[in-house]
Order: C-alpha cells, then structure tokens, then sequence
C-alpha cells in the first residue's frame, strides 16, 4: 500500500510541477489531490480504521462458519 502512495504523490508534485514551468492553469485541481492524498494515507493508518477491518472480518467470519455449521 505504501509503494502505491509512493508513486501517487510523485505523480501529483509532478504534475504540480509541471504545471508550475508551463503554466496550463488547474493547479488547484493538484493541491486538492495532494491533501485527498495525505488525508487517505492518514485515515488507513488510523488505528480505528483497522479495529473497524478486524471488526469486518471477524463478522464475515462468524456469518461463514454459521453457514458451514448449518450444512
């Protein structure tokens, strides 16, 4: 997950970048992707976010086994 972060932000500041030395407006467009970015990165490190895929998991789980007991 982290490699795919890696290269998401190298192409946004690259596209910034870019933007900046030949102009083309949109630059806008680049900040809002770099901050969804960082705040995606941010929430999937959260330590709620995985006590909520435990939580996921575990009730999938539990649904499969009820299903396996039934048969």
């Amino acid at each position: 997950m982290s490699w795919l972060f890696v290269v998401l932000v190298v192409l946004t500041v690259g596209q910034g970048v870019r933007g900046l030395f030949w102009g083309g407006g949109g630059q806008w467009a680049v900040c809002l992707a770099f901050v969804a970015l960082c705040a995606a990165r941010w929430i999937f490190n959260c330590q709620a976010f995985v006590l909520f895929i435990l939580y996921c998991r575990t009730r999938r789980m539990a649904t499969l086994v009820r299903q396996l007991r039934q048969h």
